[in-house]
């Protein structure tokens, strides 16, 4: 199994996140530019690969 399905095995379901979604609050437009926003769902994704494999 390649690096890249085994995550994709820890990926959140599209049902769970729209459960989740509407709780997530909506950040705001920057129009004086800066960074923009982070995918949420990703960012999700990410904290949840790592709360299920832990710190390796």
């Amino acid at each position: 199994m390649d690096g890249a399905s085994r995550y994709d095995d820890y990926l959140m379901p599209d049902g769970l996140w729209e459960l989740k979604e509407p709780l997530v609050p909506k950040h705001p437009e920057n129009t004086e530019g800066g960074h923009p926003q982070a995918d949420l769902r990703r960012a999700a994704d990410a904290i949840l690969c790592r709360l299920r494999t832990g710190c390796q």
